[in-house]
């Protein structure tokens, strides 16, 4: 036939290098001679993904990977995390009243092990541990960050929890100090030392405190304790925390949690603290956004009650493992034909849904990300492993270049 296309009949195609009329495979699924990969196939013989067919144009497979994160959890210790969360004096548990950090543990872990608290849902998507600090005048600063970072790890947070919150208000604990910024210097220089934040596996620190951020020696020997103490080791803290971002990519939430009378009269102002310090976290100068500095600058996060804790922890672990998929190899350049490329999730072929938010999965403005939706959406965040593809985009619809 001389490859003339005019004279391939039905189901095959015009190939220039044999100058023959071939067919990859039959597009009546009862001969029995498809494509591999449940491709379609074509009117003319093709499989997509199969190349060497002369003028043939082979699909083009696209390289999908889901962030996986780590999480440290930083937790003050100090001796402020007894009192109630509105006032300035300890919880009286005898009265059934609960302190800060009960609220706190509460929150992450819940009261009940089979119901859970906020990290029992992202424990299977996210690696994550406990580290805890304080110090007083025996030992300062102190920084307890001995718990391994892991998947499904919440058992050992609770337990841990709930054994700092017993010991509480019994009599070993002396009176505790907030050394936020050399406790950050520990942190840096020990666990953190060993990770590195990339956009494949982000590295985070959560740090919950409840303000008054102070130094041992400057603590040791201010009695009464003066504000002025506080401005600087939350501008310390804050360096120390911006370090972290330019040398190994690490940024930190700042999140306050206490009393909504956030001026203290020997502590300072609280909410003014946690700006300081979390402007150091996202990687800003320390008085961005304060005493006229123009610039950007991070908000400061105070949770006044659990729901706040909750609904905050809850928005910013989400955003670790979004749905929100990037394409690290290759973009799709026709997105108004990019259902005719495929998607799996653990060997799950997804529907694809331009409009749908119910399920399956969409390709986003620009190209280079795909959206899981919906149940598989939440399929994907709960899952323990995760294997995503997106194959079978024809050459005109995608490219294997960024």
């Amino acid at each position: 036939l001389g490859g003339d296309p005019a004279q391939c009949g039905e189901g095959l195609y015009c190939n220039t290098v044999s100058s023959s009329c071939d067919a990859d495979c039959s597009p009546d699924p009862a001969l029995g001679f498809g494509c591999p990969n449940n491709e379609t196939c074509t009117s003319d013989g093709r499989c997509p993904s199969l190349s060497g067919t002369g003028d043939s144009c082979p699909a083009i497979d696209l390289n999908l990977t889901r962030p996986k994160p780590t999480v440290v959890f930083l937790v003050d210790q100090s001796s402020s995390m007894k009192w109630k969360i509105d006032t300035f004096t300890d919880a009286n548990r005898n009265a059934g009243e609960i302190s800060r950090f009960d609220h706190i543990v509460r929150v992450l872990v819940g009261n009940d092990p089979n119901v859970g608290g906020v990290l029992d849902s992202f424990q299977a998507s996210i690696k994550m541990n406990a580290t805890f600090f304080t110090g007083n005048e025996t030992t300062c600063p102190m920084v307890e960050q001995n718990m391994p970072i892991a998947y499904d790890n919440v058992d050992a947070i609770r337990t841990r929890l709930n054994q700092l919150a017993n010991q509480q208000g019994g009599p070993n604990n002396a009176f505790h100090w907030t050394p936020t910024p050399e406790s950050i210097g520990v942190l840096s220089t020990g666990l953190v030392s060993t990770l590195t934040s990339t956009a494949d596996e982000p590295v985070s620190i959560v740090m919950i405190t409840d303000g008054g951020p102070d130094y041992c020696a400057a603590r040791a020997s201010s009695t009464p304790i003066q504000n002025q103490l506080f401005e600087p080791a939350s501008i310390d803290t804050s360096n120390r925390l911006r370090t972290l971002v330019s040398e190994r990519n690490i940024r930190t939430l700042v999140l306050g949690f206490g009393s909504a009378a956030t001026d203290h009269p020997s502590r300072g102002d609280f909410v003014r603290q946690l700006k300081i310090m979390a402007n150091g976290g996202s990687g800003y100068e320390p008085l961005a956004g304060l005493d006229g500095n123009a610039g950007p600058s991070a908000d400061a996060a105070l949770a006044t009650d659990p729901a706040q804790l909750t609904a905050a922890l809850q928005s910013f672990l989400g955003n670790q493992v979004s749905c929100t998929i990037d394409l690290q190899q290759g973009r799709i350049t026709d997105e108004s034909r990019a259902c005719e490329g495929k998607v799996e999730f653990n060997g799950r072929l997804l529907t694809c849904n331009p409009t749908d938010d119910s399920q399956g999965w969409r390709v986003l403005p620009g190209g280079t990300q795909i959206q899981i939706l919906g149940s598989d959406c939440g399929a994907l965040l709960s899952a323990p492993t995760v294997n995503l593809r997106a194959y079978g985009f024809p050459c005109g619809v995608a490219s294997s270049l960024i």
